[in-house]
């Protein structure tokens, strides 16, 4: 159990959830992740570069940064455009998208992997982005032969895990949730909300899931909260100080110990 009160950011069995499930991660990736030098990626000018490229030659780009980021720079995989998104539905004041996966895939092809993405990710190069630390961390979690620490129902919540685990926190919590106002000026011009929900941890858990990083490795939150959503970086604030009054001894023996 996790006494932190009566209103802490998470309830006791999904705090325990993340925790157990890091702690696993820590055990079995030690070999393949050296989780002391892994870096907070941020969406800030300094970690990711366009180099003036556009459409597929971009995506191969910023992908082959995001591997390098996640230690995966020599890991045998293609990245392939697929598939167009559905045209926004203007007839509809609101317009609710919800979207319960990244717009990618993942699927091996003999001893390689291919990964394949939606184009119109290249629009808000930062989903793309968050979209491929999710699928390359697919392709961590099948090198792993061990037993997993949750069930089969939840592996799509232990890869975004693996994905914050890799240090993509803040990119995967920023895009879990999006709601904007759209308006268009065509014939029969209408305008309206729409939302988009994106990956499988709610933004909370990811924001959580990042203070649990950033406790870990002993990284400070400042830059972090700079970086994201000001509602999640109070989140943020609120899940370190939780974590500060929690035994976390078990998971920091395995920090040290790699």
């Amino acid at each position: 159990m996790w006494p932190f009160g009566n209103k802490t950011l998470l309830d006791a069995d999904t705090t325990a959830w993340h925790v157990d499930n890091f702690e696993w991660l820590l055990k079995v990736l030690r070999t393949e992740n050296d989780f002391a030098k892994t870096r907070l990626i941020l969406p800030r000018p300094g970690f990711f570069d366009s180099h003036g490229l556009k459409g597929d030659a971009l995506a191969q780009s910023l992908f082959n940064q995001v591997k390098a980021y996640c230690g995966m720079a020599d890991w045998p995989v293609e990245l392939i455009s697929e598939g167009v998104a559905p045209k926004r539905n203007r007839d509809l004041i609101q317009v609710p998208d919800r979207n319960l996966g990244f717009s990618g895939t993942f699927a091996t092809d003999g001893n390689a992997a291919v990964i394949t993405y939606d184009p119109a990710l290249l629009d808000t190069p930062h989903d793309f982005i968050t979209t491929m630390a999710h699928e390359l961390a697919h392709y961590l979690l099948t090198t792993v032969p061990d037993e997993r620490a949750c069930d089969d129902a939840h592996e799509e919540h232990l890869t975004d895990l693996t994905a914050v685990f890799l240090g993509f926190g803040v990119f995967l919590a920023n895009s879990a949730f999006t709601f904007e106002q759209w308006r268009d000026e065509g014939l029969g011009a209408s305008q309206g909300w729409s939302y988009k929900r994106s990956g499988y941890l709610s933004e909370t858990e990811l924001v959580f899931a990042t203070a649990l990083f950033l406790t870990l490795s002993g990284k400070d939150s400042a830059e972090a909260e700079t970086s994201l959503k000001p509602h999640l970086a109070k989140q943020l604030r609120q899940a370190i100080k939780e974590l500060s009054k929690s035994d976390l001894s078990a998971l920091r023996v395995l920090t040290r110990s790699q």
